[in-house]
Order: structure tokens, then C-alpha cells, then sequence
């Protein structure tokens, strides 16, 4: 059993009133060795931890108008086989990994369910508060849909279906930096970089459940590679409200169009509406 450090109740998080406005930074990727030496963090230390470090792959993307998307969201060559077997929705793929995209099993699982190269990009900008922004969405509209004519040549009719990660081929690695990245282990709040809303309903699974306990409890510590075992040692349970008889990508779509038409009640799905969105 690995010490993540203990488990507080809401009560106890708040107080000392003076930490309210402290602002931390979540931890950079870490190589395994260093991070298990370490150990978890004591939840009543003050922490002060080191700024995420910026994504250094693909400097046009990194001039763009969603530089901050591809700067501080997690690494696209973090292997997230590590995840195993756990189930990960579509709606934790596009808040937690959206970079990952670039692996073809990401869109030849979602772009069949329903989920257009718009509706991606759209939550993808929800799930950081920046989903008005146009340009935003047109620019990476348009390189979603490059990438998935791409996956679906790489993958064709050999995709498995599923919702786990464990299995999927990460995309060739093509500079020092990314060769890098993909040796270490990821902190689990580097997934959370710039996140400013999180999944909820059927989207809401035992990675956003282990997530969420993290926060609460200050365990900074918690590896990707660890988030089965964290979740077994602290008895949590994927308690998402997924529908019998129904895939729960396909009815991700539903719910986030939803959700979508509530906030933005004149910009259709399938229409161009206030923001100038059109169907891709």
C-alpha cells in the first residue's frame, strides 16, 4: 500500500480561512523513480510547486490561437496505457487528454458514436471556459478533421472497440523532447492544467471520481500510473448513470448537446447559429 497521505473531510479543507486566496500550481510531469522516492505530500504542508512546464511539440500550434490548449494540456506523448483496463469516457478523453487526439484510436472510436469534428472541438473548448471563442474553434476544427482522414487510413477496420486506453498505439515520436516525455510518469493534476469545468453525468467516471478525491485531499503525489490502485486503496467506485442497452459515447453526445442548448440556446446543433458554428 502506497501512503498517499490521509483522507480529510470536506470540513477540514477550509479551516484556515487565510489559504482561501492561495493560489498552487499543479505539479510538472515527473519521472516514476523521483516520484515514488518522494512519496505523497502532507495535505497540512504548504505547498509550492513547481509551474507546469509548457509543451515544446509543434511550434505552428504553439503560435496559434489555441497555443494555450497545446501548451498546458497534458503532453500528447504521455503513454496513458498506463490507465490499464479503467474505463475512460469521452467527455474525460476531451477535459483531460485532448492532445491525444493525435492517436488514431481517439477519433476512429468517437467520430462513428455521433461525435463530429465541431462537437470535439466545442467540448474541448468547454471544458476550459474559452468555448465562444470562434477562431478558437474553427482553427481546431479544421485539425481535428486533418487528423482523423489520418486515423482512419492508419486504423481502418483493425480498430477494437472499447472504452479503455490500455491497448491504443501512440503516434511516432519525432523529436528528442517527445522521446522525453514519453519515458516519465505523468502527475495525475497535470491533467487538470487549465481545466475549468469537469464531466459530469454518464461522462463523470472513476478517473474524474479519483481526480476530484485527489483535490479534496491535497494528495499531490498520485501518479497516472496509480490511479487503480489509488482508487482501491481509498474505495472508490465509478458511480457514472450509464443507460442499459445504450453506448455511452453516443449518449455523451446527447447529454453535452444538452447541456450546450441550455447555455447557448440560439446556436443549433446542426445549423449555424449565433457564434457562426456550422456541422463538420
Amino acid at each position: 500500500m502506497i501512503d498517499f497521505g490521509p483522507e480529510q473531510k470536506e470540513c477540514d479543507m477550509h479551516q484556515d480561512s487565510s489559504d482561501e486566496d492561495e493560489v498552487v500550481a499543479h505539479p510538472s510531469t515527473t519521472s516514476t523513480a523521483s516520484a515514488l522516492s518522494t512519496g505523497a505530500l502532507d495535505p497540512s504542508t504548504t505547498i509550492i510547486a513547481p509551474v507546469v512546464a509548457d509543451n515544446l511539440d509543434g511550434s505552428k500550434v504553439l503560435r496559434g490561437k489555441n497555443a494555450t490548449l497545446f501548451r498546458h494540456s497534458t503532453p500528447k506523448y504521455q503513454d496513458v496505457r498506463v490507465l490499464g483496463t479503467l474505463p475512460i469516457s469521452a467527455e474525460e478523453l476531451l477535459a483531460f487528454l485532448p492532445l491525444h487526439f493525435s492517436w488514431s484510436s481517439f477519433l476512429v472510436r468517437l467520430k462513428p458514436k455521433g461525435w463530429s469534428m465541431t462537437l470535439i472541438a466545442r467540448v474541448m473548448l468547454y471544458f476550459r471556459g474559452v468555448e465562444t471563442d470562434i477562431e478558437r474553434h474553427k482553427g481546431l476544427r479544421e485539425l481535428l478533421a486533418k487528423q482523423a482522414n489520418v486515423s482512419i487510413k492508419e486504423l481502418g477496420k483493425t480498430h477494437i472497440p472499447g472504452l479503455a486506453l490500455g491497448s491504443r498505439s501512440p503516434p511516432a515520436m519525432s523529436s528528442l523532447q517527445n522521446i522525453t516525455s514519453s519515458n516519465t510518469d505523468c502527475s495525475l493534476l497535470r491533467l487538470v492544467e487549465r481545466v475549468t469545468r469537469f464531466p459530469t453525468g454518464s461522462g463523470r467516471r472513476l478517473l474524474n471520481e479519483v481526480i476530484h478525491h485527489a483535490q479534496r485531499n491535497n494528495h499531490r503525489g498520485i501518479l497516472l500510473s496509480q490511479v487503480q490502485q489509488y482508487a482501491s486503496q481509498f474505495a472508490l467506485t465509478d458511480n457514472a448513470n450509464i443507460t442499459q442497452g445504450v453506448d455511452p459515447d453516443t449518449e455523451s453526445v446527447d447529454g453535452f448537446n444538452a447541456i450546450w442548448s441550455t447555455a447557448y440556446p440560439t446556436v443549433g446543433n446542426t445549423k449555424r447559429g449565433a457564434l457562426g458554428w456550422g456541422r463538420s
